[in-house]
């Protein structure tokens, strides 16, 4: 991800299966279809095709995307990873939208981890 928000392209669709392990068993980032210039316009209506779980704030209200945005949703993919559940728990839009804009991500099961001390400190600056 550092490598495409260096050249200011900004992800805007991360989500699990867009995280490919090469034949090194390397993470890779895929699909950049909804990729954008970190100083493009953006019609918020096309950075809302990501999956709703996965989105940032600024991607539901009216402001503009930033690295920040791919960030939190590698921090949520991570937060599910860890903990077999996503941080987003609603089942319908308007909740999962509630949920994202107004509740802070409970980090409890991770600070409950033997060792994550790093860990909950990046998803608390990702999140």
């Amino acid at each position: 991800m550092s490598y495409a928000h260096e050249r200011n392209v900004l992800h805007l669709g991360l989500n699990p299966g867009n995280i490919l392990l090469n034949e090194r068993e390397v993470a890779q980032i895929m699909d950049f279809g909804l990729a954008r210039l970190s100083n493009a316009i953006v019609d918020v209506t096309s950075a809302l095709v990501g999956t709703l779980r996965y989105i940032a704030p600024e991607q539901l209200e009216d402001r503009p995307p930033t690295a920040q945005t791919d960030v939190r949703s590698l921090g949520l993919i991570l937060y599910e990873m860890l903990t077999g559940c996503s941080a987003v728990r609603a089942r319908s839009i308007h909740i999962a939208a509630h949920e994202i804009l107004n509740q802070d991500i409970d980090l409890a099961l991770i600070d409950a981890m033997d060792n994550m001390a790093p860990i909950s400190a990046f998803l608390l600056g990702a999140l």
